[in-house]
């Protein structure tokens, strides 16, 4: 898809980047965000972690039953966390940081990622 113009922030919120079907579409669709960001754009994206889904997940479904609501939802877990940075660095983003909390104070190192159960990512073109 070509769009009129390019953006200063793309946010990829809730998870979706644990849904996509596999590391191609995880690549195209870096690719395809970064040719859309102006040149000191940044991408923000949350992703859950192999720890969560184990967690919160049963077999990828999350069930949630209230009074109000029943609610069936399928999570895919892609790569582990370490291939997400590996295909944001070969789809040409140089500067990744990644925290586990949405006030951005605590900042991860890569071989920490894999122990929180959800990490954010800000990815600078």
């Amino acid at each position: 898809m070509k769009l009129p113009r390019k953006f200063d922030l793309i946010c990829y919120n809730f998870d979706s980047i644990n849904h996509l079907p596999n590391i191609k579409s995880l690549c195209s669709c870096f690719k395809a965000i970064r040719k859309h960001l102006s040149n000191n754009g940044y991408f923000l994206f949350d992703l859950s972690t192999l720890v969560a889904l184990q967690t919160n997940w049963d077999r990828g479904l999350w069930i949630q039953d209230t009074d109000e609501l029943y609610k069936i939802q399928s999570g895919i877990y892609l790569p582990a966390e370490k291939e997400v940075i590996a295909q944001l660095r070969k789809a040409g983003f140089k500067s990744i940081e990644y925290y586990s909390d949405m006030k951005f104070k605590n900042k991860l190192l890569v071989e920490n990622i894999e122990n929180h159960k959800r990490v954010f990512f800000i990815v600078k073109k």
